[in-house]
C-alpha cells in the first residue's frame, strides 16, 4: 500500500506536454498514453512480481523505473523522488535486518556526497543549491537500498532492465514524434532536427541514450532471456543517441560499446593483476584528456596544429570558456566550493564567446570541475577514489560468474561516460555525480557482501528506519506543505485585495507566508511575497526589509534577493543603502535577468546622490554590456548636448555623448592592444550614437570599423552608411550605399532600399536627364515631389476606405509602404492592408500581408511593451486573428491552417513577435493545449507577461479547467501587481476621466470593465461589458470577441443566472465568428 500511494505521487508530477519539440510543432495528442503507462506502471508491476520478487525488491524495481534522468520522463520532482527511494531503503533494510555491508566503495561515496550535501547548505547561494539537496539525497537512499541486500547475476539482470526499459519508453517518444513531422512535414525535417523530449536539451538526452544502449547490449549478450527485446532496445537507443546529433553522446556509445571486447582481452590477458593496472590508467585518462583538451584551445600550441578540428573545435572553444570560468572558481573555493548546481561568473566573458552577455551563467561541462566546483577540491579527490574502487570491484573477479559479463559491461559503460562527461555534465546536473554511477556503485557494494565480507553489526531496525525516515521526512513532505501554506497565502491575498474590510485577510495571508518559510526556509517566493505585501499593506517599509535580510543572510550570494533589497531601499529614497544593494547584486560579471534594469536603477540613484564620475563609469559600463540601457533612463532633453541625467546639485550633468565617446576611446585602445572587442561591441555603439542623435560621430565609428576591424562585415558597414544617409535626405549616397552591399551579398532586401531611395531622388534628378526606372516609374508615376506624391496616395487609400472600396484601398496602402522606413509602422500599414483585403473578399492576399507584417515583426526582437496595445490586445494578436479568419473563409480545416501557419516567416522563431502570435493563432485555430504550453513558456522568461497571463486564461476555460481558471484569473491579478488596490484604482479613474468625453465610445467602456476584472470584480465587469456590447457597431468578429469577454465576466460573477447567461453570449458570439476556435470550445466546455 505504501508503494502503491508513493508511485501515485510520482505519477501525480507527470506533465506529458511539456516537450520543446511538442511545443513548436504541435504534436502533444501523440502523447496522451504516456502518463497513463506512468500512472499504472506501479500497480502493475507490483502484480506481476508478487510471485517472484518480495516488496522490498518490488519497492526497489519501481524506484529505478521512475528515476533515470532524474525524472525527465515522467518530471519526477525531487521530493517524491526521495520518498519512492527512501521507503525502498526502508523495506531493504527491514529485509536485511537492519544492516549494510561495510564496503570500502561505500564509505567513498558516503563521504564524497555527505560533503556535497554540505555544501549545499553552506555555499554562498543556498537557493541555487536547494534543488539539488534531494535528487542528491534520492540518488543515495538508492544507493544503500541496492547495497543492503546480496544481489546474484541474475538479479544484475532484472535491476538493470528497469532503466534501461524507462530510457527505451523516452526514445518511443522520440519515434513517435519523428514520424508525426515525417508524415506532416517532411523526412528530411523530422531527420534533421535535433531530438528533444520533456524540456531535455539533446545534448542531455543523449548520454542518457548511449549509456543505456550499452547496457542493453550487455544484457542481451549476457543471458539468453529476453535477448531480442534488450538488442532491440539497444538498437532503438543506439538510433536515439545519432538522433540527437549530439558529439559526446555518439562518443560515450562508440568507446562503450568497443570497450567490452576491449576490457575481456585485457583481463584475459593480464591476469588479476592488470584490473589494478586498468583502473590506474583510466583514472588518470580523464585528467590527461582534460590537460590535452585545454592545451589545444589555449594559445600555447601554434594555431596550425590546432586547425582543421572542424565542428568539435568550435564546441570546444566555448567549452574552454566554461572550464577557466570554473578553474578559477574552484581556486577562489578549493575548500568546499560554491555548492552543486551553482553557477557563476568570475569575469566577462569574450564578446566572442556564446556566453558573452548571456542571462546566465553557465555549467562547467565537465563533470570533475564540476565535482570540484560544487565540493572543492576534497570532493573531486573523494570521486576520484571512489572511481578507483569503484572500477577494481567491477573488474574483480566475482563470487558468481553469472554476473562477469555484466561487471565487464557496467565497466565500460562507466568509463565511457567519464571520458563523455569530460566535456558535458549529462545525467549529472542535478545529482553532481553521474546517476548511473549511483546503482554501479550499490550493486558492487551488495555482490562485494555475496563474496562473505564482514557487515555491521546486527542492530535494532527500527533505529536505523527512524534515521533514514527523518531525512525522507524532512525533504519529501515539509517542501510539499511549505507550498501549499504559501498557496493558501496568495488566495487569501487576492481575497483580501476585492474587499475593502480585509484586515483580516491580510493578516490570515502574511501569517501563511511566515509559516511556508518555517517550513522551506530556502522558499524564495514566500519572501518575496511577504516582503512586498508588508510594504504595502501597512506592515511598513522596515518590516518588509527584515524579510529580505534574513532571506540574504541565507545566500548572501543571491542576485535576485539584493536587487528586491535595493529597490525596497529606493522607493524608501534611501539611495545609498540602495546603491550598494544594487552593486552586490550586479556583482556575478555576467549579469542576471534584471540586469538592465538594475543597472539604470544604479545609475539614477548615483546621479541623485551627487556621485557624477562614479555614476559616469557605470553608465560606460552599463552601454558595453547592453545598449538598451539607454531606454530605461530617465532622460532630460538638452537643445544643443542632448540626452543628459542632472547628478545632484552639480552644475556638470551626465551626458550619454559623453560616455559613448569615452566607450569609443576604450575599445579602441583595447583593439589597438590586441583585445578582440567583438563586432556585436562595435555596432552596438553605433546604434548608441544614433540613439544619442549624434550620427557624425556613428559615421566616425563606422569609418574605423572599416579600416581596423575586419571582423565587421563589409556589408553591415554600407548598410549603416545607407540609412543614415536616408536620414539625413542624402538619397543618393544612400542608394550608393545601398547597391554596395547588395553587390557583396545579393541580398534583394538591399535592392528594396536602394530602390526606394532613388524613388526619392528620381524627382530631383529628372531635370538632368536621369532615366533609371523605379518601381513606381514602372507604373506610369514619376516622383517629382516624394513628400506630396505620399501624401496624395494616403488621401487616395482614405477616399477609397470612406466609399467602401476595399481592394483599391488595400493597393494604394501597399504603396505607400515605400515612403515608410520604420519597421514597426510597415508592419501595422501591412496589417491594414491584410483587414483591408479580407474585407474585399481576397483571403490570399489577407495571408500574403499578414506575413509580410510578420516578417517585418520578426526582423529584430521587439520589446512586447512595443508591440501590445492596451491590456490585452498586441499587433501579432490582430495579425493571427487576421490570418485564421482569411484561412477559415477559403473553408480550410484546423489542421490545413496549421500547416500554413508552419510556412510564415518566423513563426518557429523565438521573438516575442512570433511568441505572441503562436498564442493567438492557437487560440484561433482551436488548439487551447498548445495555446497553454506556449503561454507557460512564455510566462516562464517573464512571469509578469500580460499577453501570456491572459493567454494562459483563455486557453484554460476553453479547456473546460474552469478551477483553473479562477486562479489563473487571481494570478492575473497578483502579477500585475496591483497590491492593495490602489493601482488599479487609479487606473479606473483615469478611464473614467478620459471616457467622460466620450460615453457613446465602447471601447471606453471595455477598457473600464478590464480593470474591474482584473481587481476582481467581476460583477461589475460584466455590467460594464453589457454597455460595451449594447454601444458596439463594429464588424461580427469584434463583436463575437467583446462577447466572449463579457461572457467571462459574467461567469466569474457567479451570479444566480450566470451561467445562464454565459451560455447566451457564446452561443451568440460564435454565431457570429464560427472559425473563432476558442469560443467554439468555450461553449462546449461550458459547465
Amino acid at each position: 500500500m505504501i508503494v502503491t500511494a508513493l508511485a501515485t505521487l510520482a505519477a501525480s508530477h507527470i506533465t506529458p506536454y511539456t516537450s520543446i519539440r511538442v511545443l513548436r510543432e504541435e504534436v502533444a495528442p501523440i502523447f496522451a498514453w504516456v502518463p497513463l503507462l506512468a500512472a499504472f506502471a506501479g500497480p502493475v508491476l507490483l502484480t506481476l512480481g508478487r510471485g517472484r520478487l518480495d516488496l522490498a525488491d518490488r519497492a526497489l524495481v519501481l524506484a529505478l523505473l521512475f528515476m533515470p534522468l532524474s525524472g525527465a520522463l515522467f518530471l519526477v520532482e525531487g521530493p517524491a523522488a526521495l520518498c519512492l527511494a527512501g521507503v525502498a531503503l526502508l523495506m531493504a533494510l527491514e529485509a536485511a535486518g537492519g544492516r549494510l555491508p561495510r564496503a570500502r566503495v561505500l564509505v567513498l561515496a558516503g563521504l564524497t556526497l555527505g560533503l556535497l550535501l554540505l555544501t549545499a547548505h553552506v555555499g554562498p547561494d543556498r537557493l541555487q543549491a536547494a534543488p539539488a539537496v534531494p535528487w542528491i539525497a534520492a540518488w543515495t537512499a538508492l544507493l544503500l537500498a541496492l547495497a543492503a541486500r546480496p544481489r546474484s547475476g541474475a538479479d544484475w539482470r532484472l535491476l538493470l532492465a528497469m532503466p534501461v526499459a524507462s530510457a527505451t519508453l523516452l526514445a518511443l517518444c522520440g519515434v513517435v514524434l519523428t514520424a508525426y513531422l515525417t508524415d506532416q512535414i517532411s523526412w528530411e525535417s523530422a531527420r534533421d532536427t535535433r531530438l528533444t523530449l520533456f524540456r531535455q536539451h539533446p545534448n542531455f538526452l543523449a548520454p542518457c541514450f548511449a549509456y543505456h544502449a550499452v547496457l542493453a547490449l550487455g544484457l542481451a549478450v549476457s543471458g539468453r532471456r529476453g535477448r531480442p527485446l534488450a538488442l532491440l532496445a539497444a538498437a532503438l537507443l543506439a538510433a536515439s543517441t545519432w538522433h540527437t546529433d549530439s558529439r559526446a553522446g555518439l562518443a560515450l556509445l562508440v568507446l562503450g560499446v568497443l570497450g567490452v571486447p576491449a576490457l575481456l582481452v585485457l583481463l584475459r590477458l593480464g591476469g588479476d593483476r592488470r584490473p589494478r593496472l586498468l583502473a590506474t590508467l583510466v583514472l588518470a585518462a580523464p585528467v590527461l584528456g582534460l590537460g590535452i583538451a585545454a592545451l589545444v584551445g589555449s594559445t600555447l600550441l601554434p594555431d596550425q596544429w590546432t586547425a582543421g578540428i572542424g565542428r568539435f573545435e568550435k564546441s570546444l572553444d566555448y567549452r574552454l570558456d566554461a572550464w577557466r570560468n570554473s578553474l578559477t572558481l574552484v581556486t577562489q573555493n578549493p575548500w568546499l566550493g560554491i555548492g552543486p548546481r551553482t553557477f557563476l561568473s568570475v569575469e566577462r566573458f569574450a564578446p566572442g564567446s556564446r556566453f558573452f552577455n548571456a542571462p546566465e551563467s553557465p555549467h562547467p561541462h565537465n563533470v570533475l570541475l564540476y565535482l570540484a566546483q560544487s565540493g572543492g577540491w576534497a570532493a573531486l579527490a573523494l570521486f576520484l577514489t571512489w572511481l578507483g574502487a569503484l572500477l577494481a570491484g567491477l573488474l574483480a573477479p566475482p563470487p558468481d560468474g553469472r554476473a562477469r559479463t555484466l561487471q565487464v559491461v557496467l565497466a565500460a559503460g562507466l568509463l565511457a561516460l567519464i571520458a563523455a562527461n569530460l566535456l558535458d555534465v549529462g545525467l549529472a546536473l542535478d545529482s553532481v555525480v553521474p546517476e548511473p554511477i549511483f546503482l554501479m556503485t550499490g550493486l558492487v557494494a551488495a555482490l562485494w557482501t555475496r563474496s562473505g565480507g564482514a557487515r555491521l553489526a546486527p542492530g535494532p531496525a527500527l533505529i536505523v528506519a527512524g534515521l533514514v525516515l527523518w531525512p525522507v521526512a524532512a525533504w519529501g513532505l515539509l517542501p510539499t506543505l511549505a507550498s501549499t501554506h504559501l498557496e493558501r497565502a496568495e488566495i487569501a491575498a487576492y481575497q483580501a485585495g476585492q474587499r475593502s474590510d480585509n484586515h483580516t485577510l491580510w493578516d490570515n495571508a502574511r501569517a501563511h507566508a511566515r509559516a511556508a518559510i518555517e517550513l522551506d526556509a530556502d522558499l524564495e517566493p514566500a519572501y518575496a511575497l511577504l516582503s512586498r505585501w508588508l510594504e504595502g499593506t501597512g506592515g511598513g517599509t522596515d518590516a518588509a526589509r527584515d524579510v529580505l535580510l534574513t532571506l540574504r543572510e541565507r545566500a548572501p550570494r543571491h542576485g535576485p534577493t539584493h536587487s528586491r533589497l535595493a529597490h525596497l531601499y529606493l522607493r524608501s529614497h534611501m539611495d545609498t543603502e540602495g546603491v550598494d544593494e544594487l552593486r552586490t547584486a550586479l556583482n556575478d560579471s555576467q549579469g542576471s535577468v534584471h540586469l538592465t534594469r538594475d543597472l539604470a536603477e544604479l545609475i539614477m540613484a548615483l546621479a541623485r546622490l551627487g556621485r557624477r564620475d562614479e555614476a559616469m563609469d557605470t553608465l560606460v559600463q552599463a552601454l558595453s554590456r547592453n545598449v538598451g540601457v539607454i531606454d530605461a533612463l530617465n532622460w532630460r532633453q538638452h537643445k544643443d548636448h542632448g540626452r543628459e541625467l542632472l547628478a545632484g546639485a552639480s552644475d556638470d550633468p551626465i551626458r550619454l555623448a559623453d560616455a559613448i565617446e569615452i566607450l569609443f576611446g576604450n575599445y579602441v585602445r583595447q583593439s589597438t592592444a590586441g583585445q578582440e572587442v567583438g563586432r556585436r561591441a562595435w555596432m552596438d555603439l553605433v546604434s548608441a550614437f544614433r540613439r544619442a542623435a549624434r550620427d557624425d560621430r556613428a559615421l566616425a565609428v563606422l569609418a574605423h570599423v572599416h579600416a581596423h576591424v575586419p571582423a565587421v562585415e563589409r556589408h553591415s558597414i554600407a548598410n549603416e552608411r545607407g540609412r543614415m544617409a536616408l536620414a539625413a535626405n542624402d538619397h543618393a549616397a544612400a542608394a550608393e550605399w545601398f547597391d554596395e552591399a547588395l553587390a557583396l551579398t545579393g541580398n534583394p532586401f538591399f535592392a528594396m532600399q536602394a530602390q526606394r531611395a532613388r524613388g526619392f531622388l528620381a524627382g530631383a534628378q529628372a531635370h538632368a536627364g536621369d532615366a533609371r526606372p523605379t518601381a513606381l516609374t514602372a507604373m506610369g508615376e514619376i516622383l517629382d515631389q516624394p513628400e506630396a506624391f505620399e501624401a496624395e496616395l494616403t488621401q487616395r487609400a482614405e477616399r477609397a476606405e470612406r466609399e467602401q472600396r476595399p481592394c483599391d484601398a488595400a493597393r494604394l496602402w501597399r504603396r505607400i509602404l515605400l515612403f515608410e522606413d520604420d519597421t514597426l509602422l510597415r508592419a501595422r500599414q501591412l496589417q491594414r492592408c491584410a483587414e483591408l483585403s479580407l474585407a474585399a473578399g481576397e483571403p490570399d492576399a489577407a495571408a500574403q500581408a499578414v506575413a509580410d507584417a510578420l516578417w517585418h515583426l520578426d526582423a529584430k526582437p521587439f520589446p512586447r511593451e512595443l508591440l501590445t496595445e492596451g491590456l490585452v490586445g498586441s499587433g501579432p494578436r490582430r495579425l493571427a486573428q487576421l490570418a485564421a479568419a482569411a484561412w477559415s473563409t477559403q473553408e480550410l480545416g484546423a489542421e490545413q491552417r496549421l500547416a500554413r501557419a508552419w510556412n510564415m516567416p518566423g513563426f518557429f522563431h523565438a521573438t516575442p513577435a512570433a511568441c505572441l502570435f503562436r498564442m493567438s493563432f492557437f487560440s484561433e485555430n482551436g488548439q487551447p493545449d498548445a495555446q497553454l504550453r506556449e503561454a507557460e513558456m512564455a510566462l516562464l522568461i517573464n512571469a509578469r507577461d500580460p499577453s501570456a497571463l491572459w493567454s494562459r486564461l483563455e486557453a484554460l476555460e476553453a479547456l473546460g479547467r474552469h478551477s483553473q481558471a479562477e486562479s489563473a484569473m487571481r494570478n492575473i491579478a497578483e502579477q500585475m501587481g496591483v497590491g492593495s488596490g490602489a493601482r488599479l484604482e487609479r487606473m479606473f479613474a483615469q478611464v473614467l476621466e478620459h471616457g467622460r468625453e466620450r460615453l457613446d465610445d465602447w471601447n471606453a467602456w471595455f477598457e473600464a470593465a478590464l480593470v474591474r476584472l482584473i481587481q476582481g470584480r467581476y460583477a461589475e465587469a460584466a455590467d460594464l461589458m453589457g454597455e460595451a456590447v449594447t454601444l458596439h457597431t463594429g464588424s461580427d468578429d469584434e463583436r463575437a470577441r467583446l462577447l466572449a469577454w463579457h461572457a467571462r465576466a459574467e461567469l466569474f460573477s457567479s451570479r444566480p443566472s450566470s451561467l445562464r447567461t454565459t451560455h447566451q453570449l457564446l452561443q451568440e458570439a460564435a454565431g457570429l465568428a464560427p472559425h473563432v476556435g476558442s469560443i467554439r470550445l468555450r461553449l462546449e466546455t461550458l459547465p
